[in-house]
Formats: C-alpha cells, structure tokens, sequence
C-alpha cells in the first residue's frame, strides 16, 4: 500500500513537470503546433496565439490550414503532408500572408510507444528578416552586374 505522503509529493512533483514544461513550451519563440493525424490542432503555444491574434483554446480542434492559411485544405508546400504519408521528418520554407512573412517549417513525427505516429509536431521559424536581406543582396548584385557590363562596354 502507497504511503498518502507519497502519493500527495508524486501528484505535486507530476504538476511542477507540467508547469515546467508549460513554461518551457511558450517561452519558445518559434510559433509550435502540436497536431494529431487529421490536422487538428492539439496543443500551440504563445507566439502561435500572439501572432494569430487568438487564445489556445480557440486554437484546439480547429484544422492548422484553417487557422493558420484561412484554407478549407493543406496548401500544397505543406510539409505534414508529405509526413502524414511516408512518415518522416520534412521541411518548407513558406510565405503566409496570414501570419506576415516568411517562415522555415519542419515537422516531425512523434510516435507513441509502439512505434505508431500520432500526429505531427511544427516549428516554424520567422525568416522574413533573412529573406528580405538575401532579396537586398541579389538586388545589389545584380546592379553590380550591370554596371561592371555598362563599363566593359563602353
């Protein structure tokens, strides 16, 4: 028989890990959904909601391509698609104007204990920034370019 003690110092220490991991979880600057296999939203943490403009609660249940593209289906760069059908890990870079920029999205497959997925976990990461300098750099090469032409020719 379990010592009541022990009982009460193991439910106290499961709600710290909870806490912890709560924590941990929106702490995270990266926009993370937790999906099941259907495309439902199970779990999404603070930059996924502050971004949206919603709550979690107003999140769970609803389809990712709903809340996050306004779409009645996955766009086509989808990675879960793609992981839902072989898997495996995948990854996209995407522009979602809905969100407001560029975003590298991997998913992965979590799986439970005997080996079967159960749905997919997303972590995308803002590069609009980075984008938006890598497009200055081709501009200006690309001007370079012309004007070393423009003096060749001459």
């Amino acid at each position: 028989m379990i010592d009541i003690s022990e009982r009460k110092q193991a439910e106290a220490e499961l709600i710290q890990a909870k806490e912890a991991w709560e924590r941990t979880f929106n702490a995270v600057p990266d926009l993370i959904m937790i999906l099941d296999n259907e495309y439902q939203i199970i779990r999404a943490n603070k930059a996924v909601t502050d971004k949206l403009g919603c709550t979690e609660e107003e999140l769970v249940g609803l389809s990712c391509f709903k809340a996050v593209s306004g779409t009645e289906e996955p766009p086509q760069y989808c990675p879960n698609v793609r992981l839902l059908a072989d898997g495996l890990e995948h990854s996209a870079e995407v522009h979602e104007n809905h969100l407001g920029g560029d975003f590298l999205v991997p998913v992965s497959p979590p799986r439970n204990v005997d080996g079967t997925l159960i749905g997919s976990v997303h972590v995308a990461r803002d590069i609009t920034e980075r984008r938006q300098m890598e497009e200055a750099l081709r501009k200006s090469r690309d001007e370079l370019e012309r004007r070393v032409e423009e003096r060749t020719a001459d």
